[in-house]
């Protein structure tokens, strides 16, 4: 009834109140209690704005420090809940967590977890709602190789969110992440740092991935092949952030990036390449491909090579008999015609839309 009911939520928000800040009453019950004021408050009523501060007020309250015991509990559910609602009143209040000492891991990680989800709301004016002091302790989190990795892994994607939002963070985020994906082998740690990457959109990061994408190869007998499939997927997907960083680049997009993705992309999915990429790659591939969509430079100058390999996939009923939609939704997108899966068709517009160039008509393997 609370989730749904928007006048019940109202009615019971203050009675909730009460006995989540009651020291007295049961610990699963007040966790319990943050856990739905996590998932129903929305700030439109002046006791609901009340319990969001007790809701802060408790996340501080450090209590008898005992790490894991019941007031960590509480500590932790009340973090979640401010994770969920997403107010940017709350940055302060993770800000001045993460400053605190002794905190657990878990504790650790779910503040870094809901301060990522709550800059991941707002659209303007971050470098007003964080501080160099919290950057600053995001940054010596994330260089700590003795914490739990999942906790540098959302630290770095936090601090990809302010660099990308402009907030000032003293030129240290790029080679942070950097040196994780050069320096660690943990498959979180790199995915996240992938992701950081790709979330900053830096023309700086891309020599990164492209280093990431050659480096994390290996033959299919091989003990690592599982690890570097799934880093390298991740990688490929990645060049769709970077191709959306340049759509948003102003004065103009940087010509020599975009072309390098290009090149890249195509390259992953190109059957006559060298070497022969997973089903996977080449389908992550083909997504992150859509991004190169305007019909403006320094974009439209690959669209004949991307659909050319795109129209020839189309062929193939072995590798990509589960993503032709894929395949076809990147034409659509690069060409703006829809033949849906008639592959006659798509070859025929191909060769007298760019004359001189055919391509190809067998099946590839």
């Amino acid at each position: 009834m609370y989730t749904l009911d928007r006048l019940a939520a109202k009615r019971y928000t203050e009675p909730f109140t009460k006995h989540l800040d009651d020291k007295n009453e049961e610990v699963l019950i007040r966790a319990q209690i943050a856990g739905v004021f996590g998932n129903t408050l929305v700030l439109s009523s002046l006791p609901e704005e009340r319990a969001l501060v007790s809701l802060q007020k408790l996340a501080e309250d450090q209590g008898n420090r005992q790490v894991g015991g019941p007031d960590e509990m509480v500590r932790q559910a009340c973090v979640d809940a401010i994770g969920k609602i997403g107010s940017p009143k709350s940055l302060e209040t993770l800000a001045n967590i993460l400053n605190q000492v002794n905190l657990s891991d878990r504790l650790k990680e779910a503040v870094v977890s809901a301060f990522y989800g709550i800059l991941s709301r707002i659209d303007k004016d971050l470098d007003t709602l964080v501080t160099p002091p919290t950057v600053q302790k995001l940054i010596q989190l994330v260089e700590q190789t003795t914490i739990d990795p999942e906790i540098r892994a959302e630290g770095m994607k936090t601090l990809a969110r302010l660099e990308r939002a402009g907030v000032k963070t003293g030129n240290r985020v790029l080679p942070v992440i950097q040196k994780v994906l050069e320096k660690e082998n943990n498959k979180v740690l790199v995915v996240a740092a992938v992701e950081a990457l790709g979330i900053t959109g830096k023309d700086e990061a891309l020599d990164s991935l492209l280093k990431a994408f050659k480096d994390f190869y290996s033959e299919p007998n091989s003990k690592a092949y599982e690890n570097d499939l799934a880093i390298r997927k991740v990688i490929a997907k990645t060049f769709a952030y970077m191709l959306s960083a340049q759509r948003e680049k102003r004065p103009a997009p940087n010509a020599e990036a975009v072309a390098t993705i290009a090149k890249t992309l195509i390259s992953i999915i190109d059957p006559s390449a060298e070497r022969k990429e997973h089903k996977d790659v080449k389908r992550s591939a083909v997504s992150s491909l859509r991004y190169l969509y305007p019909l403006t430079s320094p974009f439209k100058e690959h669209h004949k090579d991307a659909l050319s390999r795109l129209i020839y996939l189309m062929r193939d009923v072995e590798d990509f008999k589960d993503a032709q939609d894929t395949v076809i939704e990147t034409a659509v997108y690069l060409s703006r015609q829809d033949f849906g899966k008639d592959v006659l068709r798509w070859e025929k517009w191909f060769d007298e839309t760019y004359p001189g160039v055919r391509v190809k008509r067998d099946t590839p393997k």
